[in-house]
């Protein structure tokens, strides 16, 4: 008798796990390509978010790749997955840690990306930020270090509703230190999109150290 309850209570312990089972897959298949692409790229930025130097290039490369797949099975009519991806640029190892912050008014929006990445090749510094909050706003350009003074930021674009450049005779820059890994500046000015939509940028300052 009690060999048969075992055996009775194992096979509807069977049962069970199998119904679970099917219920799990059931959910994973009910889940649109879009669906398993936003999990996965969420996935994704978690190990790129606290890669180390040994696996940053490989994290990163991994939370690239699955963008562009979300990019594919979701779309991406604002460019705002584009635009992660620009940011993420070739990968390389940052050579420092970056503190501080670059900040900005566009608009009547205060927004201050505190994400950011130095890459420096030569004399070249390539700087990218995105805000940590949920809004996926990203800003990138490039100075020539020692170079002080106005308008020597180079290649400016900011992504908010959609990725904007600078408009080269309404935008400023004033560099006040860069040398010893510190960058100190100002900017301001109008930015447009693709489509001409242009922003005022107000109140523009950098401030970091990499």
């Amino acid at each position: 008798m009690k060999k048969f309850l075992y055996s009775g209570f194992l096979a509807c312990a069977l049962v069970f796990v199998g119904c679970s089972s099917d219920d799990d897959n059931s959910n994973s298949n009910n889940r649109t390509a879009c669906e398993n692409a936003e999990i996965a790229t969420q996935t994704a930025r978690s190990a790129y978010e606290s890669a180390t130097d040994q696996n940053f290039t490989a994290a990163c490369n991994s939370y690239k790749a699955a963008l562009v797949n979300q990019k594919t099975e979701c779309g991406d009519t604002d460019g705002a997955i584009q635009s992660r991806i620009n940011a993420l640029g070739d990968c390389a190892v940052p050579a420092d840690a970056v503190d501080g912050t670059v900040s900005v008014t566009a608009g009547s929006q205060s927004i201050v990306f505190d994400d950011l990445r130095v890459v420096r090749t030569g004399d070249l510094l390539k700087v990218t930020g995105e805000t940590s909050g949920s809004s996926p706003y990203t800003v990138s350009f490039e100075v020539m270090v020692n170079e002080l003074g106005s308008n020597k930021i180079n290649n400016f674009k900011i992504f908010l509703t959609s990725e904007f450049s600078a408009v080269a005779d309404s935008f400023t820059s004033a560099i006040e230190i860069n040398n010893n890994d510190n960058l100190k500046a100002t900017y301001s000015g109008r930015v447009r999109n693709a489509d001409n939509g242009q922003i005022e940028l107000t109140s523009g300052v950098i401030d970091i150290t990499y």
